[in-house]
């Protein structure tokens, strides 16, 4: 009778070792996933001060609804760093870090996650010549080769 006792003591913290493992696993990927969901909340209100800055005239510091987006900048979206100084490059919060380029009728918008480095994020606001906007998200993990 000792013997399965034993056993069965073993055989249940056995289970209760893989319980918590699991716990642990999907924890993680809540997180990951979570930073992502923040990191897409991030672009899109981005995308959404693009577009305000698109819309609003040059004499309130816009772009007059010019067809030529290249010029846009962090600054122009009202982005700082944090001693307020303005920022050349890569703007980084908590969230993530974040790459914007502007073309003739587009604007990219590239997250790169801080929980996992390989899922990025990246969101295009594109207009038309009949000055009717569309924005898109989508999400993407890179794979090390």
């Amino acid at each position: 009778m000792g013997q399965q006792q034993l056993l069965l003591l073993v055989l249940g913290a056995i289970i209760v070792g893989l319980a918590i493992v699991v716990g642990i696993n999907l924890f993680g990927q809540g997180a990951v996933k979570a930073n992502e969901d923040a990191v897409r909340q991030d672009i899109l209100s981005m995308m959404a001060r693009a577009e305000e800055w698109y819309r609003k005239p040059v004499m309130m510091g816009g772009a007059g609804k010019a067809t030529d987006l290249s010029s846009i900048s962090w600054a122009n979206l009202g982005y700082r760093a944090s001693d307020g100084s303005v920022i050349s490059g890569a703007y980084t919060n908590d969230n993530g870090s974040y790459a914007l380029t502007g073309g003739t009728s587009t604007v990219t918008i590239v997250g790169t996650c801080a929980e996992n480095t390989a899922v990025k994020v990246t969101g295009t606001l594109t207009i038309n010549s009949a000055q009717v906007s569309s924005i898109s998200v989508t999400s993407s993990t890179s794979t090390g080769t």
